[in-house]
């Protein structure tokens, strides 16, 4: 079944994708809880019949949960190694799941390469897009933002 890229959609592909790629449940929230300073911020642009971009932004502890549990590393020290990879991954699936969910299996897209960085926490940037807050383990917020327009 597919339909528009809301908001509820995004929440519920968020969840199920970090529930079944990484063991990490989240819970919606009603409003943000205060961001994470350290936080890996990772985007990928796609385009087709829709162009715009995804966000995946997640605390740097919450990446390292992430790649230990996606590739099952024990060694902390590992999975913060592994992390920027995970979290960039993490965010390819979530984009299948997205345009899939949205506008159906046959729809030309085609993704970039995700970027992932770590810095501060870019609330102000998530603002101007569409986006959710979901929180994970341990009260970590987890914002997933699109930009998204039909191509021209």
């Amino acid at each position: 079944m597919t339909g528009p890229l809301t908001d509820e959609v995004l929440r519920r592909s968020l969840a199920n994708v970090l529930e079944e790629a990484a063991f990490v449940f989240t819970e919606p929230t009603d409003g943000p809880s205060p961001a994470a300073q350290e936080a890996l911020i990772a985007r990928l642009a796609f385009r087709g019949d829709h162009v715009g971009e995804l966000w995946l932004v997640v605390p740097e502890e919450l990446g390292w949960t992430l790649a230990a549990n996606m590739l099952g590393i024990e060694d902390r020290s590992e999975a913060r190694a592994a992390s920027v990879d995970a979290t960039g991954e993490l965010l390819n699936i979530l984009g299948g799941v997205l345009v899939e969910a949205c506008w159906g299996q046959g729809v030309r897209c085609d993704f970039g390469t995700p970027t992932v960085a770590r810095g501060d926490w870019p609330e102000s940037e998530l603002l101007a897009l569409r986006r959710v807050t979901l929180i994970a383990e341990d009260e970590q917020r987890v914002d997933l933002a699109v930009h998204c327009k039909e191509e021209a």
